[in-house]
């Protein structure tokens, strides 16, 4: 994006330091930032704040708080836009949905609510933004769903294999008995045609009503804001 638009300023955070390191554009920089302990930046400094993919990363009680943060670094009339993907997958066969059940469990031990996803709408209006509005994408994974089920097929593949060793602490397997699951799963996706959901929720952070007013006595008309394209 930011060589597509080389006239914007593009800042990146990540809890680890795993950004490209030889395509990087000028206008693109990036930061080493845990968004649970906050963010380093000032009030109103963005006007656009996109975050995606972190259901796994906060907990249930750390959304309210991180939202409230990503709100408070936008400017007024900025827009902060939302996209996250549940692990789980819909249409599964049996080893998809015996896995699953483990993982749920799992993930309840460590306070964290995958399906917290359906409510990104509801995070964004209860942090006090406007105009919000949401979308859901279905998204088929495995090659049956063409190149786009292939690449979330190859999404998939990077997922288990980050989540092999807590998986194998929660069921005792081994690796052999991992490695032949994931096998089934991968033919799974194949036989069942699994596909995923993607949901993605957008909003606009109000001026303060002083600031209103004063755009409302102005004689130029406000220009209308743009629409997020990344659904």
């Amino acid at each position: 994006m930011s060589t597509e638009h080389t006239e914007t300023n593009f800042t990146g955070i990540d809890i680890s330091a795993v950004w490209p390191t030889e395509i990087r554009p000028r206008n693109c920089r990036f930061q080493v930032v845990n968004a649970v302990q906050g963010l380093p930046f000032e009030d109103n400094t963005f006007d656009f704040v996109y975050q995606r993919f972190m259901v796994l990363a906060y907990t249930a009680r750390d959304w309210p708080f991180v939202i409230q943060e990503l709100v408070r670094v936008t400017k007024p009339g900025g827009i902060i836009e939302l996209t996250e993907m549940p692990i789980m997958s819909n249409a599964n066969g049996p080893e998809m949905n015996k896995i699953l059940e483990i993982l749920e469990r799992g993930f309840t031990a460590k306070g964290l609510k995958p399906r917290i996803v359906k409510k990104l709408n509801g995070f964004l209006m209860d942090a006090g933004l406007e105009h919000v509005e949401t979308h859901r994408e279905s998204i088929p994974v495995g090659a049956w769903g063409a190149k786009v089920g292939q690449l979330m097929r190859e999404n998939f593949a990077g997922i288990w294999s980050s989540l092999k060793g807590w998986i194998k602490e929660l069921t005792g397997m081994t690796d052999a008995q991992y490695d032949a699951m994931i096998k089934r799963i991968f033919v799974e996706y194949e036989t069942h045609k699994c596909y995923v959901n993607c949901y993605c929720a957008w909003g606009v952070k109000p001026y303060p009503k002083e600031q209103l007013a004063r755009r409302a006595s102005s004689s130029q008309p406000a220009s209308p804001l743009p629409r997020p394209t990344g659904e």
